[in-house]
């Protein structure tokens, strides 16, 4: 039985636990009003530096910011600030807070996470390159407010031949096309053509194909027309991944639709 009667006064000391953290869990579940699911959660105070990167902990984490309201979860984020900027860097890249760090960005208000944001997009290239970090990032678009979107679009646009080439960045890069303003999917477009080599090799990549696909969309005019020649050029090197296949088989499409240009837009 893992209902809230069984686990108050002990969530800390349960969430640390492989069968205590599935009880902490349920109990949040099926807790029957706020004040009361809150109140479990609220026994995690103190804990959070320590749970964020506990195997069990996690987990409890994740599910009170899934549970409770927005605002009762601001004390994790209040934990995790108190960690200071280079904690939190490494809490967004280890592989059980970084799970913690995306559910804030899902569940909680923009002027919650604020302060995290402009922590993470001060190391953005490292972070949109770490096989957890990415994760995270991509949330940062995926659930944030435009302007972040546009200053962490900047960033991308400065260090797309780091990112764009990454086999982690280059899932960030798509993210980034999905999910910036127009002006700036174009102006990342833009620089993936401006930059020598840099679409074929992105385009050769199991992540960043997709973003090359959008680019062509957005493309029009000359700067269309040189990516074509860039793509062409090597064509038989990017035939022999599939990844390339698919870039070819879109540009062939745009090329013979002449709808260059007309793409997905968000913004």
């Amino acid at each position: 039985d893992g209902g809230a009667d069984c686990v108050a006064g002990r969530v800390a000391e349960l969430a640390r636990q492989r069968d205590g953290c599935r009880m902490v869990q349920q109990a949040l579940e099926e807790a029957t009003d706020d004040l009361s699911r809150e109140a479990l959660a609220f026994e995690l105070r103190g804990q959070v530096p320590e749970l964020v990167l506990c195997l069990y902990g996690n987990f409890v984490l994740q599910k009170s910011i899934v549970t409770i309201r927005p605002q009762a979860a601001q004390f994790i984020i209040d934990e995790l600030l108190a960690m200071g900027h280079q904690e939190v860097t490494k809490a967004a890249k280890h592989k059980f807070a970084c799970r913690v760090l995306q559910r804030l960005f899902e569940y909680c208000r923009p002027t919650q996470t604020a302060a995290m944001v402009q922590i993470l997009l001060a190391d953005a290239v490292a972070l949109c390159k770490h096989r957890y970090g990415n994760y995270v990032m991509q949330h940062v678009l995926e659930h944030g407010t435009e302007s972040w979107r546009r200053e962490f679009a900047k960033i991308l646009e400065r260090k797309l031949g780091a990112v764009g080439t990454d086999v982690n960045g280059g899932a960030v890069l798509g993210k980034a096309f999905a999910y910036a303003t127009h002006e700036d999917q174009v102006s990342l477009a833009t620089g993936l053509v401006s930059e020598p080599g840099l679409l074929v090799k992105v385009a050769r990549t199991r992540y960043g194909h997709g973003a090359v696909k959008i680019a062509l969309q957005l493309l029009s005019g000359s700067g269309f027309a040189d990516a074509q020649q860039q793509l062409l050029a090597e064509a038989d090197s990017l035939r022999l991944t599939r990844y390339g296949r698919s870039v070819l088989g879109c540009l062939e499409s745009l090329a013979t639709c002449g709808e260059a240009g007309r793409g997905p837009t968000r913004g």
